[in-house]
Parts: structure tokens; C-alpha cells; sequence
């Protein structure tokens, strides 16, 4: 498989949100290009990324991909695969660089005869709940490779799981 192929779908984002069937095959695959070749190398690291890219058809990126069931300390964990958090860094992507626009309905192709954005605060609320969505799949994956480490073999197991970047200020 080679770098700008593909790893989910359209229909494998729309199982998080919805966004709309007319939706531009062609801007989904390049906003898909950008969102594996930064955020997944982000979060895989070098190493893996490239393995990843270059084995893909191997079981264990397939489960790295779709999920798995896996036991840790005798209690058996979902792990729910990639394709959560890289649906989620599309419906971002989607939201803040495409010409899709976010409105009460959900996600839609803009047509400026037929369409009303979302109100400003809605559209910060949608993004900052898909910033949350991504860094809770983002510890998900982390969490899931520190425990594969046999498996996964490239992967940098120093990672932690549950950074965020909030900050509560308590008064």
C-alpha cells in the first residue's frame, strides 16, 4: 500500500457523525492524505508509520486498524481500532478547512442557496468536542501499543496515555 492510499472510508467517518452524501470524494482524499501523513505519523511515530504503510495487508496493522478485544491485568479491554481517531481528525479537517459547514443538522456540503452555517459558538463547541473525540482514541491507540509492545515493535512505548492539554483553573 503505498502512502496516500486510503486507510478508512467516508463510511467509516459517517459512523461518528454525519456528513453529507454529496459529499467531494476528491477533498475527502485529500484532506484523508494530509490527516494520515501528519496526525497518524504524529501518533505512530516514524518508524511505525512507514511499517504500517509498507505491511498494512498484515494481520496485525488489520487489527491495529479495526480493533480488538485484548486482556490487561486479567479484565479484558476494547480497543476500537484506528479508524475512531482518524474519523474524528477528518471531521476537523472537514469542519475548519473544507468547504463543508456545520449547521444544526450535522455536516453539509456548502450550496449558499440552500445552506446556513451554524451559529459561531456552535461550530467552536462541534470542534472543540472533536478535538476531545481525538485525544481520547489518540490515548485509546497509546494505550493499546504500550500493551503490544512485542507486537508492535517499532512502536516508542514511552508514551503516556491521558495527556491532554487543559487546564483547570480552580478558584
Amino acid at each position: 500500500m503505498a502512502l496516500n492510499d486510503p486507510v478508512i472510508t467516508l463510511t467509516d467517518v459517517r459512523t461518528y457523525e454525519d456528513v453529507d452524501k454529496e459529499y467531494s470524494s476528491t477533498r475527502f482524499s485529500g484532506f484523508l492524505t494530509q490527516v494520515q501523513n501528519k496526525e497518524l505519523r504524529e501518533l505512530l511515530g516514524d518508524e511505525l508509520w512507514l511499517d504500517f504503510f509498507d505491511n498494512i495487508s498484515d494481520t496485525k496493522y488489520q487489527t491495529l486498524i479495526s480493533g480488538e478485544n485484548y486482556t490487561e491485568n486479567g479484565e479484558t479491554i476494547y480497543y476500537p481500532g484506528l479508524k475512531p481517531f482518524l474519523s474524528f481528525c477528518m471531521l476537523l479537517k472537514i469542519i475548519t478547512k473544507g468547504d463543508v459547514f456545520h449547521t444544526n443538522r450535522g455536516n453539509f456540503q456548502y450550496n449558499p442557496e440552500t445552506a446556513q452555517s451554524a451559529e459561531k459558538y456552535t461550530i467552536q463547541q462541534t470542534t472543540g468536542d472533536y478535538q476531545l473525540s481525538i485525544k481520547f482514541y489518540e490515548n485509546e491507540v497509546i494505550k493499546y501499543l504500550n500493551q503490544k509492545t512485542s507486537t508492535y515493535t517499532l512502536w516508542d512505548a514511552k508514551r503516556e496515555t491521558d495527556q491532554t492539554d487543559f487546564q483547570f483553573n480552580i478558584v
